[in-house]
């Protein structure tokens, strides 16, 4: 009988799953916490980075920001294609970072690879972060990434 999936994939999945239902509890936690700078019609409300608590992205690999709560902005240098530098906005350099592979849509899980964190040299409001395939050569992934202050 043919093997269904190696033991990397059914951690991974199990990984990503985890990892969903925290950004879901995340979100759904304090989803009541969020204060309105700029309410006009036509203009999108702000988040007071004080009224964030735990904040999370989702990052595409290209570097563009899907999705997430405080999240402000992605840098993603083409020269180094497996870096990125995500801005929160806060104060992050004393929290800690939790990232993992992970697509931004609904649909599938990436290949197996590897992300790492670490706090941004010289940027309090961001974090650093590398990503890797599964031999280990730095390439651009998707991932996730929640921060707890």
């Amino acid at each position: 009988m043919q093997k269904v999936f190696s033991s990397k994939k059914v951690l991974l999945l199990v990984l990503v799953g985890v990892l969903g239902l925290t950004v879901a509890g995340v979100t759904s936690a304090s989803a009541g916490k969020r204060v309105a700078l700029n309410s006009r019609p036509g203009h999108a409300a702000k988040v007071q980075p004080a009224a964030c608590g735990k904040i999370w992205a989702v990052v595409n690999a290209d570097g563009s920001l899907a999705r997430g709560k405080c999240a402000v902005s992605v840098l993603h240098p083409v020269d180094v294609a497996s870096s990125y530098q995500v801005n929160f906005g806060k104060d992050v350099s004393k929290c800690a970072y939790e990232a993992t592979l992970g697509l931004s849509g609904d649909v599938g899980v990436p290949p197996p690879g590897f992300v790492t964190t670490a706090t941004r040299n010289g940027v309090h409001t961001a974090v650093y972060v590398a990503t890797w395939n599964g031999s280990g050569v730095g390439t651009p992934e998707p991932f996730h990434i929640v921060v707890t202050c």
